[in-house]
């Protein structure tokens, strides 16, 4: 009788869609992490199989391991001052089709002669440089005409992380740390508001002491006048950070798109070293030499066949 039973046909499984997937590996990894037996890490080779088994594909991988070891742990600004201003700190990764040698030695040069600034910190793959100090270094940056770049040179503090990825390209992560001028926008904020205060006052006590008590109303409007002015101004100085956080983040995109497609300085290349002046007259000297001596050998040769 079981074999008169109508087999009921099966349903291929469903196909997912990417956002399903995303979805769906996301919830796993989050469950994984919540059960007592997972593991506490895992190899490269570990990860590896896992990516192929749900289809991703390994230069996918690779470069997501080398941007997760330019990785830098920053502090999470949850406070009013961030709310209002913006960030501290603004950062940009990207995978450069360089090497790591070659990237650094590329910002290195351009940090030094194009950003003016100097070079704090070198410690494997990181490099950190900070800004020039003194009038004329501050008259420098007010001249360039990118303002992307003279905000960012302006920052307290400017880093970069490599890591390779393989294939000749390597992940390249920029840091900028911009605390000092958020500090600097809102101490001229407070600072407007303050005057703006102090000039209010000035009428009022005037008319508190000196006027008759009709004529009041008169200065107190007289005294609202420069508080809601100045405040106003020193309001949207404080608000005006958000603008140079913008910048400073465009000038770190421009110089990741600088090492993407414009030309590295030559001595960054492989086999592309720049010879010093003296090496250079040395050579041009061994070869007079080399041919004054191909000459000689060429005329004793022809008096010797005589």
């Amino acid at each position: 009788m079981a074999d008169d039973v109508a087999k009921v046909p099966e349903t291929a499984p469903a196909l997912l869609d990417r956002g399903a997937m995303e979805r769906v590996l996301a919830r796993a990894s989050e469950l994984a992490s919540q059960s007592a037996d997972a593991p506490d890490g895992m190899t490269e080779a570990q990860l590896f199989e896992i990516g192929k088994e749900v289809g991703l594909s390994p230069a996918t991988l690779q470069q997501a391991l080398a941007e997760e070891r330019t990785r830098v742990v920053l502090a999470e600004e949850t406070g009013l001052e961030a709310r209002v201003m913006g960030p501290a700190a603004v950062s940009a990764t990207r995978a450069i089709p360089h090497s790591p040698e070659a990237v650094l030695y590329a910002l290195e040069e351009w940090m030094r002669t194009d950003y003016r600034m100097l070079a704090k910190r070198r410690f494997g793959a990181r490099r950190t440089w900070e800004q020039r100090g003194g009038v004329f270094a501050e008259l420098d940056r007010s001249l360039r005409g990118n303002q992307a770049a003279s905000t960012l040179a302006r920052a307290t503090e400017v880093a970069v992380t490599v890591s390779p990825i393989g294939d000749g390209r390597t992940a390249v992560r920029l840091d900028a740390d911009i605390t000092q001028l958020r500090s600097s926008r809102k101490g001229a904020g407070i600072a407007l508001g303050s005057v703006g205060v102090v000039m209010g006052m000035v009428p009022v006590i005037l008319g508190a002491v000196l006027a008759p008590i009709t004529m009041l109303p008169l200065f107190l409007a007289g005294g609202a006048l420069p508080v809601l002015g100045l405040g106003l101004g020193g309001w949207t100085t404080i608000k005006s950070h958000r603008k140079q956080a913008e910048r400073a983040q465009l000038a770190l995109e421009q110089l990741l798109d600088r090492l993407e497609h414009a030309p590295l300085p030559r001595a960054a290349l492989p086999g592309g070293a720049t010879p010093l002046l003296s090496d250079t007259f040395t050579a041009v000297a061994q070869g007079m030499r080399d041919v004054a001596k191909a000459v000689q050998d060429a005329a004793a040769s022809k008096r010797g066949m005589r």
